[in-house]
């Protein structure tokens, strides 16, 4: 049964090619659209624009293990290999909306503070349309 109302982000995964990202801790989608500025003296004093390139990224932190398969060590051998990966923003409940498209990852840090948990950081940019489905 689809999601109703405002619900639990702890719900929101991002999936990397099938695959829930291991033990993240929070997941951003950005999309943005660029605009094109066509203002000119005709335009009495106000700034007119028109729509231009469309992009889109994902950011995701979580906490690393090492002994997990897609966690820190797929993510850098994505970035290491410049890998391009099918990436699904979604609640994985049947009936939800979902975004999904392919992009890179771009960044990717490792934080290791004394005494704490050590975290990481990743950063992916959209290389095709980003694509909101229906899941059945």
């Amino acid at each position: 049964m689809a999601t109703t109302g405002p619900f639990n982000g702890t719900n929101l995964l991002l999936y990397c090619a099938g695959t829930a990202l291991a033990y993240s801790t929070s997941c951003t989608l950005n999309a943005s659209v660029a605009t094109i500025d066509v203002t000119s003296k005709d335009s009495s004093g106000v700034k007119d624009i028109l729509p231009g390139t469309s992009e889109w990224s994902v950011d995701a932190d979580g906490i690393v293990a090492l002994d997990s398969t897609t966690n820190a060590e797929y993510l850098d051998g994505l970035r290491s290999g410049k890998t391009r990966v099918m990436l699904k923003f979604s609640t994985n409940t049947s009936g939800d909306g979902y975004w999904h498209g392919y992009a890179y990852l771009t960044s990717l840090s490792i934080s290791a503070p004394m005494e704490d948990k050590v975290t990481f950081s990743a950063s992916f940019a959209g290389d095709s349309t980003l694509t909101l489905s229906t899941k059945t």
